[in-house]
């Protein structure tokens, strides 16, 4: 009976192994369970040779056109915002679906494919609060916030979903750890870069070596012709700051966008 009961766990062992899951799982979550979104956006764009405003919803560009173009950076079908926690790291982010393509054959940039995208953007809690300080005043003040940490995914390959989204965070966190502790640890010697910038934003970028983020969310609040709106562009560079805000921005009103903050 013993030797029958040997050779019954014998089989049955390799089974039960191989029944075991392969499907790849993330240990982040959304604490968020109550999100608004920002659906509507008139996208502002300067013509620089007509010098005239043109104005297109959920898009910015120069021309005034009937649909969103994928070739564009600056277009947004819905943008909200969520946290996460990494490590015992409290981290804000934004997202925003888009649309967005690449050519089937980029050397000779021909057959043009459109595809979409869910693209995400952190935020450290000390830069996020940021935010609270933009709704408290009106002014034509540019509030630049530094990002941590931003990527994408599109449907290219495989269906947009936030499983997807939060595994390809968490991947790109456990290679970019570094890069957090090192803005830790340099909280007071950066300290200057995090403020809100005025119309001369060169001053402020003499010692790149200050510079740990790439890119900047770019936002203001300010009263124009009598209504209080948000003026904001999805992300900048940080070597494209002299006309931030002044040429090209979404705009919607501050209390719709308000809506959209987390704390």
């Amino acid at each position: 009976m013993e030797k029958n009961f040997v050779m019954i766990l014998l089989v049955f062992i390799p089974i039960l192994c191989l029944a075991q899951s392969r499907e790849v799982k993330s240990t982040l979550e959304f604490k968020i369970k109550n999100r608004k979104y920002l659906k509507n956006a008139d996208g502002w764009s300067l013509n620089k040779e007509t010098r005239e405003w043109v104005k297109n919803e959920n898009f910015i560009y120069h021309e005034k056109l009937d649909f969103i173009p994928s070739f564009i950076y600056n277009n947004i079908d819905s943008i909200w915002f969520d946290k996460i926690v990494y490590k015992n790291d409290t981290l804000f982010g934004m997202f925003a679906y888009k649309t967005t393509g690449y050519y089937k054959y980029p050397s000779i940039q021909e057959d043009w494919i459109t595809v979409n995208e869910l693209r995400y953007t952190l935020f450290l809690k000390e830069d996020y609060k940021v935010l609270n300080k933009v709704f408290s005043q009106h002014s034509e003040e540019v509030f630049l916030i530094p990002t941590f940490f931003s990527g994408k995914i599109t449907d290219k390959f495989d269906e947009l979903t936030e499983r997807r989204l939060l595994i390809e965070i968490e991947e790109n966190l456990d290679k970019d750890l570094p890069k957090l502790t090192e803005i830790r640890n340099n909280w007071e010697t950066t300290k200057s870069i995090r403020k809100k910038y005025k119309n001369d934003y060169g001053k402020y970028f003499e010692d790149e070596s200050y510079l740990l983020s790439i890119y900047y969310f770019p936002i203001t609040n300010q009263v124009v012709d009598e209504k209080e709106v948000v003026r904001f562009e999805y992300l900048t560079g940080k070597y494209s700051m002299e006309d931030v805000l002044k040429e090209r921005y979404f705009e919607v009103p501050s209390k719709q966008f308000s809506q959209l903050l987390i704390e």
